[in-house]
């Protein structure tokens, strides 16, 4: 429970959105209309003359630059980078705003690929079953498992609003039960089942604007065990190549990406998952924090 607060904490705080952008100064040479929000169907303000000088920095709307005027503070709001086909840049007075320019000036990390290193809190939990234990019916309680791994991933910008994740996983688990058996009056008997396994992951994530940092996911993810342990009673079952878990996992949650320093940025993530390949079903509920780096 304390993880899943810190996750909300973490979404409440927007002092780590926080980030120095770039400031330039541009020289406009052409007619140009200085938006009231970061919109093309938002009001128009005033239409800015050939000689003004504009203190800009980029947004987080892509292809909006917030302006204000040098010399009237009070004239201030956004243009539309692609307007200006003339003007120039003051650091770099032959320089345009091309497309490739502004787009590669953005501060979301959507809109960029990056790289990144991921802690996952995973909490596991199987519903109980029956089974047979050396001829012997077993009822099995509760299986539940709660362990931290962690993940390399690679985020593609695929649209303003879409991007593709694709990740490798290093993942393990510990589930612990206990089975009773009536037929020889024996209860609350330790079972675990420990599990270690490397696994691939896609998501798509989907976020809620072109200026927002906040996006949903969907995603699957495989993972194939490469060891297991098994114990009942205390004592270890040996187990054979069939016995190792095969995890196909349909997940669903809420993220947001915040810029640090420079293309760092924070990305925590609440995830909901069940795995479709194990039955009962097992669900899968885990916090994750990334660190990623923007390209």
């Amino acid at each position: 429970m304390r993880v899943y607060l810190v996750f909300v904490f973490f979404m409440l705080l927007p002092l780590v959105a926080f980030s120095q952008a770039k400031s330039y100064k541009i020289y406009i040479k052409e007619k140009v209309p200085l938006y009231y929000n970061p919109s093309r169907k938002a009001k128009v303000i005033l239409y800015l003359e050939s000689g003004v000088e504009l203190k800009a920095q980029f947004s987080k709307a892509k292809y909006f630059l917030k302006v204000e005027q040098e010399d009237d503070s009070t004239i201030k709001g956004y243009v539309y980078a692609k307007d200006l086909k003339k003007s120039t840049i003051r650091k770099h007075p032959s320089h345009k705003f091309s497309e490739s320019y502004i787009s590669n000036s953005s501060t979301r990390y959507s809109q960029k690929t990056g790289v990144g290193l991921r802690y996952n809190y995973v909490t596991m939990i199987q519903q109980g079953y029956q089974t047979v234990v050396n001829e012997v019916d077993h009822d099995y309680s509760e299986f539940k498992s709660a362990n931290g791994d962690f993940e390399l991933q690679v985020s593609l910008k695929s649209n303003s609003v879409w991007q593709w994740r694709f990740s490798l996983l290093s993942r393990q688990t510990l589930f612990e039960s206990t089975a009773n058996a009536a037929s020889i009056n024996k209860k609350n008997i330790p079972v675990e089942r420990q599990q270690k396994l490397i696994g691939l992951a896609i998501h798509a994530n989907y976020y809620f604007g072109e200026t927002s940092n906040y996006y949903s996911l969907l995603g699957i993810e495989v993972d194939k065990g490469t060891d297991l342990i098994l114990k009942f009673d205390n004592q270890e079952v040996v187990g054979s190549e069939s016995d190792l878990p095969f995890f196909a996992i349909a997940k669903l949650g809420l993220g947001a990406d915040w810029r640090l320093v420079s293309s760092l940025y924070l990305n925590p993530e609440l995830r909901l998952g069940v795995d479709l390949n194990s039955d009962p079903l097992t669900f899968v509920y885990s916090f994750s924090l990334g660190l990623n780096w923007q390209l």
